[in-house]
């Protein structure tokens, strides 16, 4: 509470006896009271308002005791538009963060949905590049068919590598497979056919063993003729020719068999190679002689 200043030496000017200067300062001092008296009603009723609005704001409030000494229409304005005030910014300061969040949690949302249909898509396009082995196998010959078949057997269908799509995936593979497997058969057919076509037409063909496609072993069976195999592949090419005698006792050239090994080796077993190198040593044999 201020301290009221009490004008005793102002009252007591002019006063000719002792009656009228103590009459002159009882009357400055209980004026003194009065006003005090005054003051401290005032701050008793602001701050008993001020304790009603402002719970919980005391912080907006730190020069109270300046405040309190308001009239009291004054002070209740002044802590009115203090809280008013604070709970304006408050609430914005509230809806910026609750943007913040929102816009954040968009993001990530639309970042998660993003990377889900990149995945989809790239799992949708490994199941199409699956179903479409076939088609990319079309003219090939039966290895390059089987080494479709082998390269589509190893892809792993599973539930980590494609989802709730991996059933679609597994469906794709299956069909593809047994698509290729079919053209596998007719490849064989056709290549076997074709040899035995080039064994007519050329007799010589004829000390060839007949061609049994077996592609998925090609070439494991000659582990245990590696020199042999060197030695065909080797074979001396033109102009070196080798002469056998025909039936009708023509002389027959023939060039190397270089071209027709390198066809050939890839659809023989063990028991088809050997036959082949016992035919080329005695075309070696009838040669020499």
């Amino acid at each position: 509470m201020p301290a009221v200043p009490a004008n005793t030496e102002g009252v007591m000017k002019n006063k000719r006896t002792l009656q009228s200067l103590q009459d002159a300062v009882d009357g400055e001092v209980a004026r003194v009271k009065i006003e005090a008296s005054a003051i401290a009603d005032k701050i008793d009723a602001n701050l008993k308002h001020y304790g009603e609005v402002a719970a919980g704001y005391e912080h907006l409030f730190r020069d109270l005791s300046a405040i309190a000494q308001q009239p009291a229409e004054a002070f209740g304005a002044i802590v009115s538009n203090r809280i008013r005030e604070h709970k304006d910014a408050e609430e914005k300061r509230l809806a910026a963060e609750r943007e913040r969040i929102r816009a954040e949690e968009e993001a990530k949302a639309k970042a998660k949905a993003d990377a889900e249909a990149k995945t989809e898509r790239e799992r949708r396009e490994r199941i199409a590049n699956i179903s479409n082995a076939p088609v990319g196998a079309i003219g090939a010959n039966a290895a390059g068919i089987a080494r479709a078949i082998v390269s589509l057997s190893a892809v792993e269908i599973s539930e980590r590598t494609f989802g709730d799509l991996y059933a679609e995936a597994g469906a794709a593979k299956l069909y593809a497979i047994q698509r290729l497997e079919e053209m596998l058969a007719e490849a064989n057919a056709k290549e076997a056919s074709e040899a035995a076509k080039e064994a007519n037409a050329d007799p010589m063909l004829a000390h060839a063993p007949p061609r049994t496609a077996t592609p998925s072993s090609a070439i494991k069976s000659l582990d245990s003729h590696a020199g042999d195999a060197a030695v065909m592949i080797d074979f001396p090419a033109p102009p070196v020719r080798p002469v056998i005698h025909g039936q009708h006792g023509t002389t027959e050239t023939i060039d190397c068999l270089r071209s027709m090994i390198e066809n050939e080796l890839a659809f023989m077993n063990a028991a088809q190679l050997q036959r082949t190198l016992d035919a080329i040593r005695a075309i070696r044999a009838a040669s020499a002689a």
